[in-house]
Protein backbone atom coordinates (compact mmCIF):
# COMPACT_ATOMS: atom_id res chain seq x y z
CA UNK A 1 0.00 0.00 0.00
CA UNK A 2 2.84 2.30 1.06
CA UNK A 3 5.83 1.47 -0.86
CA UNK A 4 8.24 3.23 1.80
CA UNK A 5 9.23 2.66 5.07
CA UNK A 6 7.21 2.53 7.68
CA UNK A 7 8.71 5.54 9.65
CA UNK A 8 7.85 7.63 6.28
CA UNK A 9 4.00 7.31 6.76
CA UNK A 10 2.38 10.80 7.50
CA UNK A 11 -1.00 12.16 8.52
CA UNK A 12 -1.03 12.94 4.81
CA UNK A 13 -1.03 9.28 3.91
CA UNK A 14 -3.61 8.41 6.83
CA UNK A 15 -5.61 11.55 5.47
CA UNK A 16 -5.46 10.06 1.56
CA UNK A 17 -7.31 6.72 2.46
CA UNK A 18 -10.19 8.80 3.78
CA UNK A 19 -10.12 11.35 0.57
CA UNK A 20 -9.90 8.11 -1.39
CA UNK A 21 -12.44 6.30 0.82
CA UNK A 22 -9.55 2.91 0.14
CA UNK A 23 -11.45 -0.37 0.80
CA UNK A 24 -10.41 -3.17 3.10
CA UNK A 25 -9.11 -6.26 1.20
CA UNK A 26 -6.93 -8.96 1.56
CA UNK A 27 -4.07 -7.17 2.22
CA UNK A 28 -5.97 -4.08 4.29
CA UNK A 29 -7.86 -4.17 7.11
CA UNK A 30 -9.76 -1.21 9.21
CA UNK A 31 -10.23 -0.72 13.10
CA UNK A 32 -11.82 2.08 14.82
CA UNK A 33 -10.38 0.98 18.15
CA UNK A 34 -7.08 -0.98 19.19
CA UNK A 35 -7.63 -4.42 21.27
CA UNK A 36 -7.95 -3.42 25.19
CA UNK A 37 -6.14 -5.80 27.17
CA UNK A 38 -8.50 -8.37 27.48
CA UNK A 39 -7.86 -11.55 26.22
CA UNK A 40 -10.55 -11.98 24.08
CA UNK A 41 -9.18 -9.04 22.34
CA UNK A 42 -5.79 -9.74 22.14
CA UNK A 43 -6.78 -13.32 20.85
CA UNK A 44 -8.42 -11.20 17.84
CA UNK A 45 -5.59 -8.81 17.14
CA UNK A 46 -3.43 -11.77 17.24
CA UNK A 47 -5.45 -13.96 15.12
CA UNK A 48 -5.80 -10.87 12.54
CA UNK A 49 -1.62 -10.16 12.38
CA UNK A 50 -1.20 -14.34 11.69
CA UNK A 51 -3.48 -14.21 8.89
CA UNK A 52 -1.77 -11.51 7.26
CA UNK A 53 1.36 -13.25 7.48
CA UNK A 54 0.13 -16.47 6.20
CA UNK A 55 -1.35 -14.82 3.41
CA UNK A 56 1.56 -12.24 1.68
CA UNK A 57 1.50 -9.41 4.67
CA UNK A 58 -0.35 -6.97 4.89
CA UNK A 59 -1.70 -3.57 6.87
CA UNK A 60 -3.93 -3.51 9.72
CA UNK A 61 -5.07 0.06 10.86
CA UNK A 62 -6.42 1.08 13.91
CA UNK A 63 -8.22 4.70 14.23
CA UNK A 64 -9.81 4.80 11.11
CA UNK A 65 -13.86 3.75 10.97
CA UNK A 66 -14.53 1.45 7.99
CA UNK A 67 -18.11 1.66 6.50
CA UNK A 68 -19.38 -1.28 5.25
CA UNK A 69 -20.59 -0.97 1.41
CA UNK A 70 -23.22 -3.82 1.34
CA UNK A 71 -20.67 -6.44 -0.79
CA UNK A 72 -19.85 -8.61 1.85
CA UNK A 73 -16.37 -7.34 0.91
CA UNK A 74 -15.35 -5.44 3.54
CA UNK A 75 -15.78 -1.73 3.99
CA UNK A 76 -14.10 1.38 3.08
CA UNK A 77 -11.96 4.07 4.92
CA UNK A 78 -14.35 7.05 5.76
CA UNK A 79 -13.22 8.64 9.09
CA UNK A 80 -10.63 9.04 11.64
CA UNK A 81 -11.43 8.91 14.68
CA UNK A 82 -7.66 9.27 16.82
CA UNK A 83 -6.89 6.95 19.40
CA UNK A 84 -6.41 8.70 22.70
CA UNK A 85 -4.29 6.02 24.38
CA UNK A 86 -0.90 6.24 25.24
CA UNK A 87 0.63 5.16 21.85
CA UNK A 88 3.74 4.20 22.91
CA UNK A 89 2.46 1.94 26.32
CA UNK A 90 0.17 0.39 23.75
CA UNK A 91 2.92 -0.14 21.07
CA UNK A 92 4.91 -2.15 24.28
CA UNK A 93 1.77 -4.26 24.79
CA UNK A 94 0.69 -5.35 21.13
CA UNK A 95 4.46 -5.86 20.42
CA UNK A 96 4.81 -8.61 23.73
CA UNK A 97 1.88 -10.32 22.40
CA UNK A 98 3.11 -10.77 19.20
CA UNK A 99 6.75 -12.02 20.27
CA UNK A 100 5.09 -14.79 23.27
CA UNK A 101 1.61 -15.74 21.16
CA UNK A 102 2.33 -16.31 17.49
CA UNK A 103 4.56 -19.33 16.56
CA UNK A 104 6.93 -18.72 14.64
CA UNK A 105 7.23 -15.41 15.40
CA UNK A 106 5.97 -12.23 13.49
CA UNK A 107 7.95 -9.06 13.28
CA UNK A 108 5.20 -6.75 12.02
CA UNK A 109 6.17 -3.00 12.33
CA UNK A 110 4.29 -0.79 14.53
CA UNK A 111 4.22 3.20 13.88
CA UNK A 112 1.83 5.85 15.34
CA UNK A 113 1.24 8.44 13.09
CA UNK A 114 -0.28 11.70 15.44
CA UNK A 115 -4.18 12.52 14.77
CA UNK A 116 -5.97 15.86 15.65
CA UNK A 117 -9.74 15.47 15.03
CA UNK A 118 -12.09 13.65 13.52
CA UNK A 119 -12.00 13.57 9.84
CA UNK A 120 -14.22 11.97 7.93
CA UNK A 121 -14.64 11.81 3.97
CA UNK A 122 -17.70 14.41 3.53
CA UNK A 123 -15.35 16.91 5.89
CA UNK A 124 -15.12 20.03 2.79
CA UNK A 125 -12.35 21.63 4.32
CA UNK A 126 -14.36 24.14 6.52
CA UNK A 127 -14.80 21.88 9.75
CA UNK A 128 -17.95 20.97 9.28
CA UNK A 129 -19.46 18.00 7.54
CA UNK A 130 -22.39 20.74 5.88
CA UNK A 131 -20.23 23.53 5.12
CA UNK A 132 -21.43 25.48 7.96
CA UNK A 133 -18.40 25.70 10.03
CA UNK A 134 -15.39 27.84 10.13
CA UNK A 135 -12.90 25.48 11.11
CA UNK A 136 -11.57 27.28 14.13
CA UNK A 137 -14.56 26.10 16.37
CA UNK A 138 -14.66 24.50 19.33
CA UNK A 139 -17.52 21.74 18.71
CA UNK A 140 -16.92 18.48 18.41
CA UNK A 141 -17.15 18.67 14.26
CA UNK A 142 -14.13 20.73 14.39
CA UNK A 143 -11.13 20.03 12.01
CA UNK A 144 -8.13 21.51 11.65
CA UNK A 145 -7.09 25.03 10.82
CA UNK A 146 -6.39 23.20 7.27
CA UNK A 147 -9.48 21.29 7.15
CA UNK A 148 -8.14 17.95 7.16
CA UNK A 149 -8.18 16.47 10.40
CA UNK A 150 -4.50 16.74 10.47
CA UNK A 151 -3.28 19.90 9.89
CA UNK A 152 -0.31 21.76 10.42
CA UNK A 153 -2.41 24.41 12.15
CA UNK A 154 -1.72 25.13 15.57
CA UNK A 155 -3.99 22.44 17.08
CA UNK A 156 -2.04 19.66 18.83
CA UNK A 157 -2.47 16.30 18.13
CA UNK A 158 -5.16 14.45 20.06
CA UNK A 159 -4.26 11.16 19.20
CA UNK A 160 -2.97 8.62 16.76
CA UNK A 161 -3.43 6.03 14.31
CA UNK A 162 -1.69 3.08 14.54
CA UNK A 163 -0.61 1.68 11.79
CA UNK A 164 0.65 -2.32 11.83
CA UNK A 165 2.74 -3.36 9.11
CA UNK A 166 2.49 -6.87 8.68
CA UNK A 167 5.40 -8.60 6.46
CA UNK A 168 5.29 -11.25 3.76
CA UNK A 169 6.71 -14.08 5.89
CA UNK A 170 9.39 -17.08 4.74
CA UNK A 171 8.16 -19.17 7.44
CA UNK A 172 4.62 -20.18 7.17
CA UNK A 173 1.89 -21.27 8.49
CA UNK A 174 2.15 -19.09 11.46
CA UNK A 175 0.12 -20.03 15.03
CA UNK A 176 -1.72 -18.60 16.88
CA UNK A 177 -1.49 -19.63 20.61
CA UNK A 178 -5.12 -19.48 21.92
CA UNK A 179 -7.57 -21.15 25.13
CA UNK A 180 -8.68 -23.49 22.23
CA UNK A 181 -5.35 -24.45 21.38
CA UNK A 182 -3.45 -23.31 18.04
CA UNK A 183 -4.69 -21.70 15.34
CA UNK A 184 -3.80 -21.15 11.68
CA UNK A 185 -5.47 -18.17 10.17
CA UNK A 186 -5.17 -16.94 6.85
CA UNK A 187 -6.75 -13.92 5.13
CA UNK A 188 -9.32 -14.43 2.75
CA UNK A 189 -11.03 -11.57 0.64
CA UNK A 190 -11.63 -8.89 3.51
CA UNK A 191 -11.48 -10.94 6.33
CA UNK A 192 -10.14 -14.33 8.21
CA UNK A 193 -10.90 -17.89 8.57
CA UNK A 194 -8.47 -20.78 10.28
CA UNK A 195 -6.56 -23.42 7.85
CA UNK A 196 -7.75 -26.88 7.12
CA UNK A 197 -5.00 -29.55 7.07
CA UNK A 198 -4.71 -29.39 3.43
CA UNK A 199 -3.66 -25.71 3.48
CA UNK A 200 -1.40 -25.89 6.68
CA UNK A 201 0.36 -28.76 4.56
CA UNK A 202 -0.08 -26.17 1.49
CA UNK A 203 1.59 -23.49 3.49
CA UNK A 204 4.48 -25.99 5.13
CA UNK A 205 5.08 -26.60 1.41
CA UNK A 206 5.15 -22.91 -0.19
CA UNK A 207 7.62 -21.92 2.65
CA UNK A 208 9.73 -24.30 1.69
CA UNK A 209 9.63 -23.88 -2.00
CA UNK A 210 10.60 -19.96 -1.45
CA UNK A 211 13.76 -21.80 0.73
CA UNK A 212 14.46 -23.68 -2.50
CA UNK A 213 13.85 -20.84 -5.04
CA UNK A 214 16.13 -18.30 -2.84
CA UNK A 215 19.18 -21.66 -3.03
CA UNK A 216 18.45 -21.91 -6.24
CA UNK A 217 18.75 -18.74 -7.47
CA UNK A 218 22.44 -17.54 -5.33
CA UNK A 219 23.75 -21.10 -6.61
CA UNK A 220 22.73 -20.05 -10.48
CA UNK A 221 24.47 -16.83 -10.42
CA UNK A 222 27.53 -18.45 -8.37
CA UNK A 223 27.95 -20.95 -10.98
CA UNK A 224 27.45 -18.72 -13.81
CA UNK A 225 30.19 -16.32 -11.87
CA UNK A 226 32.33 -19.06 -11.72
CA UNK A 227 34.39 -18.19 -14.77
CA UNK A 228 35.67 -14.93 -13.50
CA UNK A 229 36.66 -16.28 -10.28
CA UNK A 230 40.48 -15.69 -9.28
CA UNK A 231 42.39 -15.24 -6.28
CA UNK A 232 39.52 -15.93 -3.46
CA UNK A 233 36.34 -15.12 -4.70
CA UNK A 234 33.04 -13.39 -2.54
CA UNK A 235 29.77 -12.95 -3.28
CA UNK A 236 27.30 -12.35 -1.60
CA UNK A 237 23.56 -11.76 -2.23
CA UNK A 238 20.74 -9.57 -0.68
CA UNK A 239 17.51 -10.51 -1.32
CA UNK A 240 14.38 -8.85 -0.20
CA UNK A 241 11.30 -10.68 -0.16
CA UNK A 242 8.14 -7.98 0.27
CA UNK A 243 6.38 -8.19 -2.98
CA UNK A 244 5.55 -4.52 -2.69
CA UNK A 245 8.90 -4.29 -4.32
CA UNK A 246 7.61 -4.89 -8.00
CA UNK A 247 9.70 -5.67 -10.73
CA UNK A 248 11.66 -2.84 -11.81
CA UNK A 249 13.09 -0.61 -8.95
CA UNK A 250 15.53 0.91 -10.99
CA UNK A 251 13.06 3.07 -12.76
CA UNK A 252 12.29 4.47 -9.14
CA UNK A 253 16.24 5.58 -8.84
CA UNK A 254 17.89 8.55 -10.90
CA UNK A 255 21.46 7.32 -12.75
CA UNK A 256 23.11 9.35 -9.99
CA UNK A 257 21.13 7.53 -7.01
CA UNK A 258 22.36 3.92 -8.70
CA UNK A 259 25.74 4.79 -9.03
CA UNK A 260 25.96 4.97 -4.89
CA UNK A 261 25.64 1.27 -5.09
CA UNK A 262 29.18 0.94 -5.14
CA UNK A 263 31.68 -1.87 -5.76
CA UNK A 264 32.68 -3.64 -2.28
CA UNK A 265 36.32 -2.93 -2.83
CA UNK A 266 37.64 -0.55 -5.07
CA UNK A 267 40.81 0.45 -6.63
CA UNK A 268 40.39 3.77 -7.57
CA UNK A 269 37.47 4.50 -9.61
CA UNK A 270 34.79 2.46 -10.81
CA UNK A 271 32.65 2.08 -14.49
CA UNK A 272 28.73 2.61 -14.49
CA UNK A 273 26.46 0.80 -16.92
CA UNK A 274 22.74 0.02 -16.78
CA UNK A 275 22.11 -3.41 -18.22
CA UNK A 276 19.62 -5.87 -19.24
CA UNK A 277 19.27 -7.41 -15.56
CA UNK A 278 19.62 -3.63 -13.98
CA UNK A 279 22.31 -1.33 -13.06
CA UNK A 280 26.26 -2.60 -12.46
CA UNK A 281 28.97 -0.72 -10.78
CA UNK A 282 32.11 -2.44 -11.08
CA UNK A 283 35.87 -1.30 -10.55
CA UNK A 284 38.03 -2.65 -13.40
CA UNK A 285 41.53 -3.90 -13.25
CA UNK A 286 43.78 -1.93 -15.11
CA UNK A 287 40.99 1.17 -14.92
CA UNK A 288 40.14 -1.02 -18.32
CA UNK A 289 36.03 -1.78 -18.48
CA UNK A 290 36.83 -4.28 -21.31
CA UNK A 291 39.17 -6.14 -18.65
CA UNK A 292 38.17 -8.26 -15.78
CA UNK A 293 36.48 -6.78 -12.86
CA UNK A 294 38.24 -6.44 -9.34
CA UNK A 295 34.89 -5.96 -7.52
CA UNK A 296 31.64 -5.41 -8.70
CA UNK A 297 27.91 -4.75 -7.70
CA UNK A 298 24.84 -5.49 -9.61
CA UNK A 299 21.54 -4.20 -8.52
CA UNK A 300 18.63 -6.50 -10.19
CA UNK A 301 15.53 -4.58 -11.17
CA UNK A 302 13.47 -6.81 -8.18
CA UNK A 303 15.43 -4.90 -5.86
CA UNK A 304 18.12 -7.97 -5.08
CA UNK A 305 21.42 -7.11 -4.97
CA UNK A 306 24.95 -9.26 -5.94
CA UNK A 307 28.20 -8.18 -4.75
CA UNK A 308 31.16 -9.52 -6.60
CA UNK A 309 34.82 -9.17 -4.97
CA UNK A 310 38.36 -11.39 -6.16
CA UNK A 311 41.47 -11.09 -4.96
CA UNK A 312 40.53 -12.13 -1.16
CA UNK A 313 42.77 -15.01 -1.12
CA UNK A 314 46.09 -13.60 -2.67
CA UNK A 315 49.10 -15.76 -1.41
CA UNK A 316 46.46 -18.27 -0.12
CA UNK A 317 45.72 -16.44 3.03
CA UNK A 318 42.07 -15.11 3.30
CA UNK A 319 42.10 -11.10 3.57
CA UNK A 320 39.38 -11.56 6.31
CA UNK A 321 40.05 -8.19 8.22
CA UNK A 322 39.42 -6.55 5.13
CA UNK A 323 36.31 -8.87 4.31
CA UNK A 324 34.30 -8.00 7.24
CA UNK A 325 35.17 -4.14 7.09
CA UNK A 326 33.92 -3.93 3.73
CA UNK A 327 30.78 -6.13 3.87
CA UNK A 328 29.77 -4.34 7.02
CA UNK A 329 30.49 -0.83 5.41
CA UNK A 330 28.79 -1.79 1.91
CA UNK A 331 25.44 -3.59 3.08
CA UNK A 332 23.99 -1.20 5.54
CA UNK A 333 24.46 1.67 2.84
CA UNK A 334 22.60 -0.68 0.26
CA UNK A 335 19.63 -1.64 2.00
CA UNK A 336 19.44 2.48 3.57
CA UNK A 337 19.28 3.14 -0.23
CA UNK A 338 16.63 0.25 -1.07
CA UNK A 339 14.49 1.58 2.05
CA UNK A 340 14.41 4.70 0.84
CA UNK A 341 12.16 3.76 -1.84
CA UNK A 342 10.35 0.83 -0.10
CA UNK A 343 10.30 -1.54 2.87
CA UNK A 344 12.65 -4.20 1.49
CA UNK A 345 12.03 -6.84 5.26
CA UNK A 346 11.90 -10.04 5.01
CA UNK A 347 15.83 -10.27 3.47
CA UNK A 348 17.73 -12.79 3.08
CA UNK A 349 21.73 -12.28 3.29
CA UNK A 350 23.74 -15.07 1.64
CA UNK A 351 27.46 -15.29 1.16
CA UNK A 352 29.77 -17.74 -0.42
CA UNK A 353 33.33 -17.50 -1.10
CA UNK A 354 35.71 -19.71 -3.59
CA UNK A 355 39.13 -20.11 -1.85
CA UNK A 356 41.80 -22.71 -2.71
CA UNK A 357 42.24 -25.83 -0.80
CA UNK A 358 45.30 -24.27 0.93
CA UNK A 359 43.76 -20.55 1.92
CA UNK A 360 44.36 -20.11 5.91
CA UNK A 361 42.97 -17.60 7.53
CA UNK A 362 45.52 -16.40 9.41
CA UNK A 363 49.17 -17.30 10.01
CA UNK A 364 49.56 -15.68 13.28
CA UNK A 365 47.00 -18.68 14.97
CA UNK A 366 49.31 -21.79 16.08
CA UNK A 367 48.89 -24.28 13.69
CA UNK A 368 46.35 -22.28 11.19
CA UNK A 369 44.10 -25.20 9.12
CA UNK A 370 43.63 -24.88 6.06
CA UNK A 371 40.14 -24.48 4.24
CA UNK A 372 40.39 -27.68 2.44
CA UNK A 373 37.63 -26.96 0.01
CA UNK A 374 37.24 -24.79 -3.14
CA UNK A 375 33.43 -23.62 -2.11
CA UNK A 376 32.07 -22.24 0.89
CA UNK A 377 28.62 -21.60 0.55
CA UNK A 378 27.65 -20.33 3.94
CA UNK A 379 24.14 -21.38 5.30
CA UNK A 380 21.90 -17.93 4.42
CA UNK A 381 20.01 -15.80 6.99
CA UNK A 382 16.93 -14.52 7.33
CA UNK A 383 16.45 -10.67 8.41
CA UNK A 384 12.84 -10.42 9.46
CA UNK A 385 13.34 -6.49 10.03
CA UNK A 386 16.08 -3.76 9.83
CA UNK A 387 18.58 -5.14 12.33
CA UNK A 388 19.51 -2.48 15.25
CA UNK A 389 22.89 -3.66 14.94
CA UNK A 390 24.53 -4.92 11.74
CA UNK A 391 27.53 -6.40 13.03
CA UNK A 392 25.24 -8.57 15.23
CA UNK A 393 23.08 -9.95 12.18
CA UNK A 394 26.13 -10.65 10.38
CA UNK A 395 27.59 -12.40 13.06
CA UNK A 396 25.86 -16.02 12.36
CA UNK A 397 27.74 -15.96 8.62
CA UNK A 398 30.87 -14.12 10.00
CA UNK A 399 31.39 -17.50 13.02
CA UNK A 400 30.44 -19.77 10.47
CA UNK A 401 33.52 -18.54 7.63
CA UNK A 402 35.79 -19.04 11.12
CA UNK A 403 34.27 -22.49 11.67
CA UNK A 404 35.01 -23.10 7.91
CA UNK A 405 38.69 -22.68 9.11
CA UNK A 406 38.74 -24.76 12.46
CA UNK A 407 38.12 -21.89 14.94
CA UNK A 408 35.38 -21.83 16.86
CA UNK A 409 34.03 -18.48 16.46
CA UNK A 410 34.54 -15.00 14.62
CA UNK A 411 37.28 -13.79 16.53
CA UNK A 412 35.83 -9.66 15.91
CA UNK A 413 32.97 -10.56 18.52
CA UNK A 414 33.55 -10.44 22.12
CA UNK A 415 32.41 -13.42 24.72
CA UNK A 416 28.49 -10.85 25.16
CA UNK A 417 28.68 -10.69 21.29
CA UNK A 418 30.21 -7.24 20.97
CA UNK A 419 31.68 -6.06 17.80
CA UNK A 420 35.48 -4.54 17.56
CA UNK A 421 37.88 -4.62 14.18
CA UNK A 422 40.65 -4.31 16.81
CA UNK A 423 39.66 -7.38 18.37
CA UNK A 424 43.21 -9.54 17.58
CA UNK A 425 43.64 -12.74 17.57
CA UNK A 426 42.68 -14.86 21.00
Amino acid sequence: MWPKPLTDVTSEDIQALIQDRAPESRHLEFKRQPPNSSDTEMTRFLLTVAAFANAGGGYLVYGINAEADGADQGGTASEVVPIAENIDALIRRLEGSMLTRIHPRVYAGLRGVPAHEVFSSSDDGTGNGDGTGSGKGSGPGRSNADGTGFGVGVDEPVGHVLVVRIPPSTQTPHAVQTNDGFKFPVRVSAGRQNMDMHEIRRAIVNSESAVDRIRKFTQERYEMLRPTFVDGTTVLHLLPMNPELGSDIISSFSEDGLQKFTPLWMTGGWHTRYNLDGYLNASYIDGNEDGSSYSSTQVFRDGRIEAVTHHWGLDNLLRHERLVEQILRAVPRYMEMIESKVNPYPLVVSLSLNLHPETVLSTEVRRPKKVRQNDLHIPHIVLQQKPESWPKAFRPIFDLLWNAFGLDRCWYYDEAGNFDLRNGRR
